[in-house]
């Protein structure tokens, strides 16, 4: 793959992926700076990618792994504190409402996040997140259910 399709390819899926990392990182300049890491390591393992069709679900891939590694550091480095979340872009909720979701979010483990955003964010079905974490999907389901649970009931606790 040479840099024009390379970069076609990230241009396509950039939002979505910025967005994935959002939602995990909770901050805007931790979701960019983990997404130049991740946008860097695919480039330069680039010819890892068995089939260019696969292209998103690899970055995806990617992504995800270079956010649990930057989560893994902070834990080492900082005391666990409360993240800060900005407005979301979109508009779609109010400052209030988006400040309680990403809050709900946020109360998720790690890897609830991960299942929650890539299929939010990315559009991934069970099996693909289930490929992409090495979990059986009927497991990333039922942890997806449980997951939108305690938000909703975090949710309806914070009204």
């Amino acid at each position: 793959m040479n840099a024009r399709q390379f970069a076609e390819r990230y241009g396509l899926i950039h939002r979505d992926l910025y967005r994935f990392a959002l939602s995990i990182m909770g901050d805007a300049v931790e979701a960019e700076d983990v997404l130049g890491e991740a946008v860097l390591a695919a480039w330069e393992k680039r010819a890892q990618l068995r089939r260019e069709e696969a292209f998103k679900s690899w970055l995806f891939q990617i992504t995800a792994n270079a956010c649990r590694r930057r989560l893994r550091q902070a834990q080492r480095t900082q005391p666990a504190e409360d993240a800060t979340f900005e407005r979301p872009e979109d508009g779609t909720l109010d400052a209030a409402e988006a400040l309680a979701v990403r809050e709900a979010f946020a109360q998720l483990c790690e890897e609830d996040r991960l299942i929650v955003g890539l299929a939010v964010f990315g559009g991934y079905r069970s099996r693909e997140i289930g490929a992409l974490l090495t979990m059986n999907p009927s497991t990333v389901r039922s942890r997806r259910k449980r997951a939108l649970e305690r938000m909703a009931a975090f949710l309806g606790g914070a009204n």
